[in-house]
């Protein structure tokens, strides 16, 4: 990995309370497909096409989390990544009132034609996207606001694990590994990148 690599912020909106998702029914994002494991995560199938992208923070509420991960990614994997708040980019952090869902955020993956590689609804996989033809080409992550739902405390590892999604990781197979695609039932949760998440990153990009 480069040593020379810096995250780059712009604009001045880089702070604010992230509260992340999801609890307990989150990350069915993209959680209940079956896909083969790596490292301490499974695959889900698709890789994103670039390994230096730009992230938009267009949340209130969660632009510390935000800003934390974006750093955490760009300073401990093989990614290069810069935070431009409130501008579409490749990546984008949103939130909104969603209502009562089985999820409390969700990662949309789309690839260069626009379209998704999960559905919205629940987090299914759709086949869209792949690791060759069809990678990752834009996406956003969606926080959903709705009162009640997810314990501020977890933003951190709510907006790590949603970015580990972005990039094609799914969830770990049981709370064994230490690694931030835990799922919400686990007793722990890593508020920042392990070396079984970078491992696998860099073993991908």
């Amino acid at each position: 990995m480069s040593t020379t690599k810096r995250i780059r912020y712009t604009g001045s909106h880089l702070a604010g309370a992230l509260s992340s998702v999801g609890v307990f029914m989150v990350f069915f994002i993209l959680g209940s497909f079956s896909g083969k494991v790596e490292g301490a995560t499974t695959d889900l199938g698709y890789r994103f096409n670039t390994t230096n992208m730009s992230v938009s923070d267009c949340t209130s509420n969660y632009g510390s989390a935000i800003s934390s991960t974006v750093m955490d990614y760009n300073n401990n994997t093989d990614l290069t990544m810069s935070l431009i708040p409130f501008s579409c980019t490749l990546i984008t952090y949103t939130e909104g009132n969603y209502g009562n869902t089985p999820w409390h955020a969700v990662t949309i993956a789309r690839n260069s034609s626009g379209s998704p590689c999960a559905n919205f609804s629940d987090g299914s996989l759709t086949g869209n996207c792949n690791t060759t033809t069809q990678k990752a080409a834009s996406g956003t992550i969606y926080f959903n606001d709705y009162p009640g739902v997810f314990p501020s405390t977890q933003k951190n590892w709510a907006a790590r694990h949603e970015m580990g999604h972005m990039f094609g990781m799914g969830h770990v197979t049981s709370c064994t590994p230490n690694s931030v695609m835990k799922t919400p039932d686990c007793a722990s949760l890593p508020s920042t990148l392990t070396s079984s998440d970078t491992n696998v990153i860099n073993g991908w990009y």
